[in-house]
């Protein structure tokens, strides 16, 4: 059983799912689906959750941000990281398998005691290419990727430097931090290895925010390779 961490409130949140989902190559009923957003969330209910599936995927968040100056929407954000950092703490000491995506890589790398700024200046919107790191050519997820491949990137927030004791896996140019893993199944990506382009220009008609950024540096491609990710990860996952 595969259990998704949303902190969706708007119709983006169903498409995401669509996502994870087309990606995994799994039964829609192996999904179980937890929202942080909610405000009865707390602490334990995350852990719970979390010890009640195999793996644990932790999505992305488009509506709001380590910027945000909305006084009522920072307040919900931040109670949402109160909450569910703890919680993922609890679950990586406890060896739990679990990837996260965009604002999920900022989460875990919260857990792990490192820092996330708003940095609107490195913003990447769009296809981008990523790099790989040599330890990522002997990754079992990143096994079937090149040193280098396209996928789908939107955040404006960023990771100021690899957690401690991670392996460092991939890099952009405008974001060292691309993806990570900590000891042998917690997983961070900055991208959106979920999202085919298709996908991105649908999810782009909910942050508008995003749209200044969306054309600059952008590649287009039909080929984007990052599905390969998550399938290799949930076959780990079922093969341990």
């Amino acid at each position: 059983m595969i259990g998704v961490l949303q902190s969706r409130t708007d119709a983006s949140g169903w498409h995401e799912l669509k996502c994870i989902y087309e990606s995994l190559g799994v039964l829609y009923s192996d999904i179980l689906v937890c929202n942080i957003a909610n405000p009865r969330m707390q602490k334990q209910k995350i852990v719970r959750f979390g010890r009640s599936v195999d793996a644990i995927i932790i999505g992305g968040l488009g509506e709001v941000g380590y910027g945000e100056r909305n006084k009522l929407k920072k307040a919900a954000f931040d109670r949402m990281r109160k909450e569910t950092i703890p919680a993922l703490r609890t679950l990586i000491k406890e060896e739990k398998p679990m990837l996260g995506i965009c604002f999920g890589h900022q989460l875990i790398s919260e857990a792990l005691h490192e820092e996330v700024v708003h940095d609107p200046e490195r913003a990447e919107v769009g296809i981008r290419k990523v790099y790989l790191y040599a330890e990522a050519l002997h990754d079992p997820v990143f096994k079937g990727l090149k040193g280098s491949f396209e996928t789908v990137m939107a955040h404006k927030d960023r990771v100021v430097a690899f957690p401690k004791d991670v392996v460092p896996l991939a890099y952009s140019h405008e974001c060292m931090v691309q993806a990570y893993r900590y000891k042998n199944m917690v997983y961070a990506v900055q991208f959106h290895p979920e999202m085919t382009e298709e996908d991105y220009n649908y999810r782009l008609s909910f942050n508008s925010s995003y749209l200044a950024k969306a054309d600059k540096g952008m590649i287009h491609s039909h080929h984007l390779q990052g599905r390969r990710l998550l399938r290799n990860f949930i076959n780990i996952v079922a093969s341990t």
